[in-house]
């Protein structure tokens, strides 16, 4: 008569006639910890340089307003393409993200941010500054955001809201900081560089 086998016997001669076969089962969430909070700040950090960035822009509006020979609504294209592009190009970061890259998405981002935020540092005319901060910038902060968000639910599970809500703040935290550096650099800095002299000559 032959032995009965049970089903964790079952299960291990099934994988051992197929090796190849891999596991389902997944490590679940570790739900706290220093890596997973670390995620949340650099999530937080990432909104405040993408959402907080943008919600910054009244005080440029205000600065282009006066040493640009352009009407407000056409200065107001800047931010608004600012903000489209970012939201656009999500759809792309976020499919990326859902293959695994990223990594390099949010790196490619962050080289487009400090780049169209750079060139925006030289740019002398209107149409120079609408593509560099306006599409340039736009594009870097499209990659850098929905990434960094989504990442961070698959850190947590009972903490989950709590941690996407500590990162989403980063916009109130960029919406302070940025006008205030702003307004405290240009006329201190930007008058001194021959860049703001020829914009107030138009």
């Amino acid at each position: 008569m032959s032995p009965t086998i049970n089903q964790a016997d079952a299960i291990q001669s099934t994988q051992a006639a197929n090796p190849a076969t891999p596991s389902l089962e997944l490590a679940p969430p570790p739900d706290g910890g220093f890596h997973a909070w670390a995620q949340v700040v650099s999530g937080h950090l990432v909104v405040a340089m993408t959402w907080g960035y943008s919600a910054s822009f009244g005080v440029f509006q205000s600065h282009y307003e006066n040493t640009l020979p352009h009407s407000p609504s056409e200065i107001s294209w800047i931010g608004g393409v600012q903000v489209f592009s970012l939201l656009f190009i999500s759809a792309v970061s976020g499919r990326a993200t859902d293959a695994g890259l990223a990594r390099e998405v949010v790196a490619a981002g962050a080289v487009l941010l400090l780049l169209g935020t750079f060139m925006t540092s030289l740019a002398t005319t209107y149409w120079q500054i609408f593509l560099a901060q306006g599409l340039c910038v736009g594009i870097g902060q499209g990659l850098m955001w929905l990434p960094s968000v989504t990442l961070i639910s698959t850190y947590f599970v009972r903490r989950r809201v709590l941690a996407i809500t500590a990162a989403a703040t980063g916009t109130s935290t960029g919406g302070i900081i940025f006008p205030l550096m702003i307004q405290y650099l240009v006329p201190r800095i930007g008058e001194s560089f021959p860049f703001h002299s020829v914009l107030l000559k138009g």
